[in-house]
């Protein structure tokens, strides 16, 4: 079992948001102004104050009819997003392999049936997850620690099923649950800190939070630990 270090997470995430974060961040602003335009066009505004206030006292049925108004509207918006975000989570993906030294379109051009299946996995995941959060804070953090890799292991392992993909992420955070749940508050403090920081830093600490969470990936794969023994390897053939 390969175990995991957050301050090891944070410090490579941090490496790779120095050496590619202002590609990145032009693309997810662009990915985000486009969300957002498209969901005016089809989706009547939300009320923010209105949507807090439901959260904050968990009424449902107020979340519902803010995001269920325009039922195709809102469809139409989050599988855009998803799409979008599969293709900047690619690119992201195969910087930090080291496949590729920049973004590129073609991290976009994939087979309709992985968009489908990451679609889908995404949907199954969040389902569960907000389950988890209705019922308690706890539950909803280990139910996204166990199971918040399963996009990326269905843009990594294209031809595997869904079902797969889910099976994977809760396979590969097994005995590191504590680990990844002190990650995602981690992760909501740099997203908060973002904030703060007249939002401008927002979508640059949003894009150390998507690479922490690719390399947390890369590390239980043990992806990095494999390119090290080919690395030596190399070596001493030559």
């Amino acid at each position: 079992m390969v175990y995991l270090s957050i301050s090891d997470i944070i410090d490579r995430s941090w490496e790779l948001l120095k050496k590619y974060g202002l590609v990145i961040v032009i693309v997810y602003f662009a990915i985000v102004f486009l969300q957002n335009a498209i969901g005016r066009l089809l989706a009547p505004p939300i009320d923010i104050d209105v949507l807090t206030t439901a959260l904050q006292t968990n009424d449902i049925a107020v979340i519902e009819k803010l995001y269920l108004s325009n039922p195709f509207g809102t469809i139409v918006e989050l599988l855009l997003t998803a799409v979008l975000c599969l293709g900047l989570l690619n690119s992201m993906l195969q910087l930090a392999k080291g496949t590729d030294s920049e973004v590129s379109f073609s991290h976009w051009k994939l087979d309709l049936s992985v968009y489908v299946k990451y679609v889908v996995v995404d949907f199954i995941v969040n389902i569960i997850v907000g389950v988890g959060y209705v019922c308690c804070i706890l539950p909803g953090l280990f139910l996204q620690a166990r199971l918040g890799l399963a996009t990326i292991h269905a843009i990594d392992c294209p031809d595997q099923g869904v079902l797969d993909h889910i099976q994977a992420s809760w396979e590969l955070t097994n005995g590191n649950s504590m680990t990844l749940i002190g990650l995602r508050l981690v992760q909501f403090f740099i997203a908060i800190i973002g904030i703060i920081l007249c939002c401008i830093g927002y979508i640059p600490a949003m894009v150390l939070v998507f690479f922490s969470d690719i390399v947390a990936y890369l590390i239980l794969t043990r992806y990095f630990e494999r390119m090290r023994e080919e690395a030596s390897d190399a070596t001493e053939t030559v």
